[in-house]
């Protein structure tokens, strides 16, 4: 396993005052203390604990900040897709968010009822059923980008490298960005990825279409329209087609969004 490959499939224990994730086959374990929010990397020794349930995962998302305090989000269900370049492409079919504070005893009425608002709607959105991964590919970049990558940049960790107008959970993984805990940190898309077998006159090939939406200026249509003050425009989707030979690869990248001008429309 390469140094900046993501763990897949990992222990998860929950103690009142900590987070163990254990990467399985691996001599380390992640530590997140629940008070202080410090994530640390060890090398497992005898700090796992004994007698509580032993959840599995296979993706950390990052933390988010509610009413009540901050939140572990983790993926702990996926679909294979296929596989581009030798890679295999996941979606996310599973997620769980764990507070670090275990009670809410701390919040009013009110602020118990908002905490649980804010928490359905993180929910609504992460069970829509277009996020895609992979813990060895960078989906978030096309062929072009990646073939113009430096070497030394391709042995980065998959979040440090990652097109951040593609990345939907960059901002709860901000706190993980360091590089000893990389390995941990998993980046999603959100969009549509497509994997197919073909065959035209007796040519068989792998035909992919990998969509990704951009995470800047996302809305509805006729709500989110026009240009922002940084030329992000509303609801910008790049379409990547990848025609694969027996290895010969070739990409046709189409882009689309809202016209680039300051303009709203009244639906």
């Amino acid at each position: 396993m390469a140094s900046w490959e993501i763990h897949d499939d990992m222990n998860f224990y929950i103690t009142a005052n900590k987070f163990f994730i254990e990467p399985n086959g691996k001599s380390e374990v992640l530590i997140i203390d629940r008070v202080s929010r410090e994530a640390s990397v060890q090398v497992k020794t005898n700090q796992l604990p004994h007698g509580v349930p032993i959840r599995k995962v296979c993706g950390v998302l990052g933390a988010i900040k509610l009413i009540s305090g901050f939140h572990l989000v983790v993926v702990t269900h996926r679909i294979f897709v296929g596989i581009v370049n030798s890679q295999a492409i996941w979606r996310l079919a599973g997620f769980d968010i764990i507070p670090y504070v275990p009670s809410l005893t701390h919040l009013s009425e009110t602020q118990k009822v908002q905490n649980g608002v804010y928490l359905a709607m993180i929910r609504q959105v992460l069970d829509t059923p277009y996020y895609y991964f992979s813990y060895t590919y960078d989906v978030t970049h096309t062929l072009q980008r990646l073939h113009s990558m430096p070497p030394d940049f391709m042995q980065t960790g998959l979040y440090e490298r990652a097109d951040s107008r593609f990345v939907w959970n960059g901002f709860m993984l901000k706190q993980f960005h360091r590089p000893e805990v990389r390995q941990y940190c998993l980046p999603i898309i959100l969009g549509f990825v497509s994997i197919n077998d073909a065959m035209v006159n007796g040519h068989a090939f792998q035909w992919i279409i990998m969509t990704r939406r951009s995470v800047h200026r996302a809305g509805t249509r006729l709500f989110c329209r026009g240009i922002d003050q940084t030329g992000n425009v509303a609801n910008y989707v790049e379409t990547e087609q990848i025609i694969d030979v027996r290895g010969d690869k070739v990409s046709f990248v189409q882009t689309r969004g809202s016209i680039p001008l300051f303009w709203r429309q009244t639906p």
